[in-house]
């Protein structure tokens, strides 16, 4: 799984924490300013849950692309309602 997160660079430990596995770097050029880049190993499914119950929802370019995508985007609506369900908490 490779993704951008946008904003990133202030939440660069916390995204070490939430995926301790992964390689976070600067992905920053003269266009995107404060981003970061994460590289691991993991099913999307996971990613995309671990990513929207730590509250990095919006700043994930691979779960916006994901939403935009017609196939894609029927499977991650049909997780995120398992996910509200069962982690009510993650999203107050």
């Amino acid at each position: 799984m490779y993704d951008l997160i946008y904003g990133g660079a202030k939440y660069r430990d916390e995204l070490q924490k939430i995926f301790p596995e992964s390689k976070i770097a600067d992905a920053s050029d003269e266009i995107h300013q404060d981003r970061v880049s994460i590289e691991l190993e993991i099913e999307d499914k996971e990613y995309w849950k671990r990513i929207t119950l730590n509250g990095f929802l919006e700043q994930s370019l691979n779960v916006t692309l994901v939403t935009m995508s017609p196939t894609l985007s029927k499977e991650f609506r049909e997780e995120f309602e398992k996910w509200k369900i069962s982690n009510p908490e993650a999203f107050k």
